[in-house]
């Protein structure tokens, strides 16, 4: 059985002659004679609604393979811990040291409050790092933390208490046994 395939050519917008992508598509379609071809502007987000139908239609149906309220494979500590990063790489733009990992350090369904209590550590590989996370008066960490609380509630379903550190881990990106135990920590959680 072959499998569908799709071509997707992109930036068909550099193009104002159309015409002048011709050979392109001609060779893009003699290099895979049973593909179907797809030019699109991701920048202009055309082409793109018609993409996704397209790739919607060739999907084959199949046997769930999970609960309809699993939302995901990955566990939702995890899933915590990546809105947090998402939250301080959106927050600290250009000035951030992408050498930031978080972990959960405490997670507790605390039933008679009606929420899930939260403690993350957030690992900085230089100490000025600690500083621009934290920011001036605390204000980015604080945005940061108000931010994924409230997304990761919305995850949850439930109200959480997010309470975020901040530790400073020297070069942990050269430690493979720190890196292999984040690993670890996100494949059980």
């Amino acid at each position: 059985e072959t499998r569908p395939m799709i071509v997707v050519v992109n930036k068909v917008d550099l193009f104002a002659d159309k015409s002048r992508m011709l050979p392109l598509l001609t060779r893009l379609s003699e290099m895979w004679p049973s593909a179907e071809i797809f030019p699109v502007s991701a920048l202009m987000k055309d082409g793109l609604p018609a993409l996704l139908e397209l790739i919607r239609s060739r999907l084959p149906e199949g046997e769930a393979q999970f609960p309809d309220d699993q939302i995901s494979t990955a566990p939702v500590r995890f899933m915590a811990a990546e809105i947090i990063r998402e939250k301080l790489f959106l927050q600290l733009r250009q000035e951030v040291p992408y050498c930031i990992a978080v972990e959960v350090e405490h997670w507790e369904e605390d039933e008679e409050r009606g929420q899930t209590v939260i403690h993350a550590v957030i690992y900085v590989a230089r100490p000025m790092h600690k500083g621009m996370v934290i920011g001036k008066g605390g204000k980015v960490l604080k945005q940061v933390g108000m931010e994924a609380r409230k997304d990761i509630q919305e995850l949850l379903g439930g109200k959480v208490h997010l309470e975020l550190w901040v530790k400073v881990r020297e070069n942990w990106t050269e430690d493979p046994a720190f890196v292999q135990e984040m690993t670890r920590v996100a494949e059980v959680l």
